[in-house]
């Protein structure tokens, strides 16, 4: 008899732990701002806010149930101790920012933690983000979470491909200038019509070379279900990502990414 609540005991202990484990997530962080900081956590289409909280002695701590796996945005924000602001003579007010925001994206997956902590040890030194720096606050994530790790891989190489379009917009930019400046409209007409092409002709084709090599290279992973189904491109490369949603590892085919990737390539 013994042996026999033991065995439902046990059974009991599995089933709590097992109901806690799934959809049960924990975000912690150690970061250098004031009390007060609102920690705020959204779903990757930032439909609603699902979990929030605030920094305390630096630090903070989120725990999350019954929300599906998958990525989310986390969103840190503190009041700008550098702000300023001038009143103009007709009574209007032209300011910086009066708040400063950091994010980080996490794919959430049940029984991986989550620990943020950041490079800057002085906030007060942290400024409104710039073209050269667009994070002047970076959040770093430790994290067993593979998908985690394979999302920062694929947004990190789209990011440096921003980067560089942005950097290409500007270089173009100073060059028409100069042109203008000399009159020169048949080169200056050239220029601009460089540049008014350059997101098509090289921001989205270097953007989709970098999603279309991921998953090539990732068919087991969420991620790249993730990147089918979210793609901004998906009708102009509906063949290619169509092939692609095919050849991912059956394994995937029942995560919500998956299907909702095989509902937009079916349109």
């Amino acid at each position: 008899m013994k042996n026999y609540l033991g065995a439902i005991a046990l059974m009991c202990l599995l089933i709590v732990q097992g109901c806690k484990q799934e959809g049960s997530y924990e975000v912690s962080g150690n970061l250098n701002l004031p009390d007060g900081a609102a920690v705020t956590l959204w779903p990757d289409d930032h439909a609603h806010q699902v979990a929030g909280t605030s920094i305390a002695n630096n630090k903070f701590d989120i725990n999350v149930d019954g929300i599906p796996e998958g990525v989310y945005d986390l969103i840190v924000s503190w009041p700008d101790p550098n702000f300023l602001a001038t009143k103009t003579k007709n009574g209007s007010f032209l300011a910086t920012p009066d708040s400063l925001t950091a994010n980080v994206r996490l794919y959430l997956e049940p029984g991986n933690d989550y620990a943020l902590s950041s490079p800057v040890n002085n906030y007060k030194t942290v400024y409104a983000p710039t073209t050269a720096n667009q994070h002047p606050y970076p959040l770093a994530v430790a994290t067993s979470s593979l998908n985690t790790k394979e999302l920062h891989q694929i947004l990190d190489l789209k990011e440096k491909i921003t980067f560089a379009y942005r950097r290409k917009l500007d270089s173009l930019d100073v060059i028409g200038k100069a042109l203008l400046a000399k009159n020169d409209e048949p080169n200056y007409g050239k220029i601009m019509t460089e540049y008014e092409g350059l997101g098509k002709s090289f921001h989205e084709r270097e953007q989709f070379k970098a999603t279309e090599n991921f998953i090539n290279s990732h068919r087991s992973s969420a991620i790249s279900a993730y990147l089918i189904a979210t793609a901004p491109n998906l009708k102009e490369e509906k063949a290619y990502f169509k092939a692609a949603l095919l050849h991912l590892d059956p394994k995937l085919k029942d995560i919500p990414y998956a299907k909702e990737a095989k509902r937009r390539t079916s349109l």
